[in-house]
């Protein structure tokens, strides 16, 4: 019955009630519903228990070596870049999972449906404008760090009221770094390395 009702709470509330926060964070945040997964972690809401904005929390729980350095790889990149559109670190760690903590926002989708309900195409126009000016700024800092994210789309940004912020650096190439693997990219990105990277930041083609 107690496992019936786990399951049931899991479903309706999108909570998850078998896993549990690092040990470094208990006690200052409270955790809360499931907001993703994929093959290697999952992302839910934590709450702060003195008080203040809710947050997000990345669990990695596949640990192979590849998939541990791409981790690593993301939460330096992060932590290595401040800037108001680019996504901060709130803190992270490596027990028992790795993980990072971010500031929670509203995916880029949700906010322009939202917009396009209120607004008139030239306000529109001009909000489009002024966002991707601000991405670019963003992305300008991040490659101000040698660094290139190679994954810029509409689902790895996020909302902070009117602030687009760039998100989500799990497969950030920094040229500085070793390669971690040989394989060959399986996803068609290799083959247009040439046409859309800087020649001194574009990476071997067999980086994936």
């Amino acid at each position: 019955a107690v496992r019936d009702l786990m399951h049931l709470l899991n479903r309706v509330y999108n909570l998850d009630l078998d896993v549990h926060l690092p040990a470094a964070l208990s006690g200052r945040w409270r955790l809360g519903r499931l907001l993703g997964e994929g093959g290697q972690g999952r992302v839910y809401v934590v709450h702060p228990l003195a008080g203040g904005a809710d947050a997000v929390i990345k669990l990695l729980l596949k640990q192979d070596a590849y998939t541990l350095e791409r981790f690593h790889r993301e939460v330096a990149a992060m932590a290595a870049i401040d800037h108001p559109n680019v996504l901060r670190i709130i803190e992270h760690g490596t027990d028992p999972v790795p993980f990072y903590v971010a500031p929670l926002g509203v995916p880029l989708e949700e906010y322009w449906s939202v917009r396009q309900a209120s607004c008139g195409p030239a306000q529109l126009f001009d909000l489009a404008s002024q966002m991707i000016h601000e991405l670019a700024s963003g992305l300008a800092a991040v490659h101000a760090q040698g660094l290139v994210h190679r994954d810029i789309k509409p689902a790895n940004v996020i909302m902070f009221a009117d602030v687009p912020v760039l998100a989500d650096f799990g497969i950030v190439h920094d040229p500085a770094a070793e390669r971690i693997t040989t394989r060959p990219a399986g996803n068609g990105f290799a083959r247009n390395i040439a046409s859309i990277y800087d020649p001194r930041l574009a990476p071997a083609s067999g980086d994936c």
